[in-house]
């Protein structure tokens, strides 16, 4: 659910929030932050507490997590949640834990943006400062052919900047800024020279609003020279075997100063490498069989020690030269820069485990996260090893804490419907099945029947309609892509319904337009159609309809006939 906290204030303040805060605090752009035309580029708002619908009792899904540790014991953990699955209701999460990941904070705050605007694919990093950051990808959405295939085209990487982490919760945080174009999930490294290179990706997918520059679509690197307050691009790995989207890429800087690009390859799965010996400027096309593994993300990182941490899904080699999709999350190490990996700590064996990332802290303790079965108990996972322990192959440091749970959604609490019925609700109307033209591209609706357990949805895995009105059993409804609206033509006189948003609970209602159309409300009292948020209480509407009539609504609406 989208909540106007915004309409409550007429003037946009900045405030410095800490622990106790019991309103919901809206921030500023920083000083200095470009003033951008579109939608996306606006501050989002920093939501602390929680609205209760957004809570761990009533989320739908979760997953994509980072970690970053700032001392011995204070641990932080972000991921992102939101609507049904990964589109524009998306919101970035963050907890802590004070005592080394024994137990964990529920979320601290969340940043949400209003209207179709996607926040995903957080990361923390601790920069050499002692500054911890919060970054994030922030771009609009749109719904014109299929999920998420239109896009704004440049997306843009976020952040916000605590100078006291070791607070915890009553850390002071600085109001988001937008840093450059792209999506960054990787933590940002610092080189030899004292330059700070960020891994933040353009992806291409399909039409876009806007148009960059063509050097600029790909696994980009983007130099600060100023602790980050100003950000270039530096160079991009933009060959024609590089996937053209989730590149989810890493760097690291070798020994011999060469800069090592490793990048998720979406089509065919599996790890591409790329290397620059001028520091990041030019990049040679993508080696695309560096590594066996999965379409999905890996980390890697240089330790304290100088050796390398990987973690990945199975071996490194694969089994038997294949890899093992999302399942068998494993930790490997490596003493001569990349050349060869030794261990293999299984930190997760069950299917549906991805997105790892890691941090370490100053006595050399390594803690991971990552995320399992996000559509389903949607934990966020956490574990402490050494070394030492991915040699051996299993934890046994005094430190070491084996596949924990940091947050899940596992305690789901039943959002109750209040049961009345609809005011200048009208009989529910019994008539032909008429027939209906709508856009018949490719990919872009297909004609179910509705029935319970139903997915509603294209995309949106939570979207199994949990209760239906018996009279509507049987019909045909049209599965689209939540968001993307409809305009329909009648070809054969008849009755149709929708069912829409509740204007109490969720701004995306099309009430008013369908009654500007001649529709009416059903007395069938409201209901929670699928989830477990109000976001999705629906009322039913109706009317007659005649062959040449054509009408029109924006999201969220479901057409039955």
């Amino acid at each position: 659910m989208k909540v106007n906290f915004k309409n409550t204030f007429p003037i946009v303040v900045f405030l410095l929030f800490v622990t106790g805060i019991s309103a919901p605090v809206i921030t500023k752009a920083a000083e200095g932050n470009k003033d951008y035309s579109d939608p996306a580029a606006l501050v989002p708002t920093v939501h602390r507490p929680l609205p209760e619908v957004w809570t761990d009792s009533f989320r739908a899904w979760q997953g994509i997590s980072s970690i970053e540790v700032t001392s011995n014991d204070r641990v932080w953990i972000t991921w992102y949640s939101g609507g049904l699955t990964e589109a524009e209701d998306n919101y970035v999460l963050l907890i802590t834990s004070g005592d080394g990941g024994e137990t964990w904070s529920q979320p601290i705050f969340a940043v949400d943006h209003e209207g179709p605007i996607r926040l995903f694919d957080p990361a923390l990093w601790r920069d050499p400062t002692g500054r911890l950051w919060l970054f994030w990808a922030q771009g609009e959405v749109t719904y014109e052919n299929s999920w998420l295939w239109t896009w704004d085209g440049r997306q843009g990487v976020w952040a916000m900047t605590t100078d006291n982490p070791e607070a915890g919760e009553n850390a002071v945080w600085s109001a988001p800024r937008r840093l450059c174009n792209g999506v960054m999930m990787n933590k940002p490294i610092v080189n030899s020279q004292g330059q700070w290179l960020f891994p933040a990706s353009v992806w291409q997918m399909g039409p876009s609003k806007y148009k960059l520059p063509d050097e600029e679509y790909g696994a980009n690197v983007y130099l600060s020279t100023d602790e980050g307050k100003t950000l270039t691009l530096l160079g991009s790995c933009n060959g024609e075997k590089l996937t053209h989207f989730a590149h989810e890429h890493c760097l690291i800087e070798r020994k011999d100063k060469s800069l090592w690009l490793l990048s998720r390859i979406e089509s065919g799965g599996g790890i591409g490498e790329s290397v620059s010996i001028d520091g990041g400027k030019t990049w040679p096309e993508l080696n695309r069989t560096a590594y066996k593994q999965s379409s999905s993300r890996t980390f890697m990182r240089r330790l304290n020690s100088g050796n390398l941490l990987f973690l990945k899904n199975g071996p490194v080699e694969g089994v038997n030269g294949k890899d093992v999709g999302r399942s068998q999350l494993m930790a490997f190490l490596s003493e001569d820069d990349g050349k060869t990996w030794v261990g293999g700590l299984m930190l997760d064996s069950r299917n549906n485990v991805s997105y790892p990332d890691a941090g370490q802290s100053e006595d050399g303790t390594i803690f991971a996260t990552w995320d399992y079965d996000r559509y389903g108990s949607g934990e966020i996972l956490f574990a402490r090893f050494t070394e030492d322990d991915i040699k051996a192959g299993k934890i046994d440091s005094r430190r070491g804490k084996s596949c924990s749970v940091a947050n899940s959604l596992k305690n789901q609490k039943m959002f109750i419907v209040p049961q009345e019925k609809n005011l200048q609700g009208t009989p529910l109307i019994t008539g032909e099945q008429p027939e209906i033209k709508y856009p018949q591209e490719k990919d872009r609706y297909d004609l179910k029947k509705l029935e319970p357990g139903a997915l509603l949805y294209k995309h949106g895995f939570s979207s199994r309609c949990k209760n239906i009105p018996p009279q509507l059993v049987g019909k045909n409804y049209l599965q689209g892509y939540r968001g993307q609206g409809l305009k329909f033509e009648v070809e054969k006189d008849g009755v149709v319904y929708i069912l829409s948003p509740s204007p109490h609970y969720s701004p995306y209602s099309q009430e008013e337009t369908l009654f500007k159309q001649g529709f009416s409300r059903v007395d069938i009292p409201e209901f929670l159609l699928f989830c477990n948020s109000p976001d999705y209480i629906v009322r039913v509407y109706q009317k007659e309809v005649k062959k040449g009539e054509k009408y029109e609504y924006s999201m969220w609406g479901i057409l039955i006939f």
